[in-house]
């Protein structure tokens, strides 16, 4: 019996910690529960992806983040924590009835989870390959000697406190893909990536040019010292197109 436990229940502030540390211990157990699964699911499903698709000499690779993938994600999460709590509210005995009730939704969770699943974007010495989320299966494959022209662009979030860079690939059959911010690659991969396209000779623009609000912001927000001198470098490149 601990300390508190003892306290007799007429001690006024004996009765306030007890009930302090009752409400916090609740409170903690029932937000390991809800984020347990999230968690499971969105590694499991990295996991999963990477032991599918990912290739050994990927330069980069990553799930792909585009607004339709992003929205059927978040659906299909909310439906399984739905059926999660339903089914830990229901105890064993009722999970028949929450599988009835939940049916249909989870029927759609499934195909979803799919489509999410194979949505990546995946990067080489030799080719560019994107698994859209419509796209089921299907590979939208194309080599580096396809890729027409490479424009780069930004914009500030809110309370300019977020900068969002795109990088672009635009290819010869009149399709382009954004690798940066729907690829969700970090700058160090897009190094990685960028001096491919410059090894190759790729032509170049600047759609929105870096200004010194976007540059004072990349100082004032805790990007490292390299991170600016790639991102300054980048959108102040010389304009190199056909």
């Amino acid at each position: 019996m601990t300390a508190f436990e003892q306290m007799p229940n007429t001690h006024p502030q004996g009765q306030w910690l007890r009930r302090l540390l009752q409400g916090s211990r609740s409170i903690l157990i029932n937000v390991l529960l809800l984020t347990l699964p999230v968690v499971v699911i969105i590694q499991g499903m990295s996991l999963v992806r990477v032991w599918l698709y990912q290739e050994q000499d990927a330069l980069y690779f990553h799930a792909y983040r585009d607004t339709a993938t992003n929205s059927a994600f978040m659906v299909a999460i909310l439906i399984l924590c739905l059926f999660y709590i339903h089914s830990l509210r229901s105890g064993i005995r009722g999970w028949q009835e929450s599988l009835r009730r939940f049916f249909f939704p989870l029927a759609v969770t499934i195909p979803l989870l799919a489509m999410v699943l194979d949505s990546y974007v995946m990067i080489n010495e030799h080719e560019i390959v994107h698994s859209p989320f419509y796209s089921l299966g299907v590979e939208r494959i194309h080599s580096w000697n396809d890729v027409q022209s490479i424009s780069v662009s930004y914009a500030i979030g809110e309370e300019d406190e977020l900068f969002n860079g795109t990088y672009s690939f635009h290819f010869q059959d009149g399709t382009s893909l954004e690798i940066w911010k729907s690829g969700g690659m970090n700058t160090q991969s897009l190094q990685t990536v960028d001096r491919e396209a410059i090894k190759r000779g790729i032509p170049f623009y600047t759609s929105t040019p870096l200004s010194d609000q976007a540059v004072n912001m990349l100082k004032e927000r805790g990007w490292t010292m390299e991170q600016q001198h790639f991102i300054t470098e980048l959108f102040q490149r010389p304009t190199n197109t056909p």
